[in-house]
């Protein structure tokens, strides 16, 4: 699942790092899945980040539907206008 080809809207930067902590036991777990896999730690972590990150996005957008988004551009209009009428 890893991005061999990044997608060229979002293109991967260089020269991003984040440095985490990790427990003894977790930095071992880290090494057996990356070595099982063949790869080198850094890229199944960035897999397994991506793969995080995909599934989040997808279960944040997961409720949104044409008529929630119209009833919420609706309620925001409202209330720029309650404000404008204010002034």
């Amino acid at each position: 699942m890893y991005r061999t080809d990044p997608d060229p809207e979002h293109p991967l930067k260089r020269g991003r790092q984040l440095n985490v902590m990790l427990t003894g036991d977790e930095y071992e777990m880290l090494c057996r899945a990356a070595f099982k896999l063949g790869i080198a730690r850094s890229a199944w972590v960035r897999e397994r980040v991506y793969a995080l990150l995909c599934r989040s996005y997808a279960d944040e957008l997961s409720p949104l539907t044409d008529a929630s988004i119209r009833d919420n551009a609706t309620m925001l209009l409202k209330e720029l206008k309650t404000k404008d009428a204010g002034r």
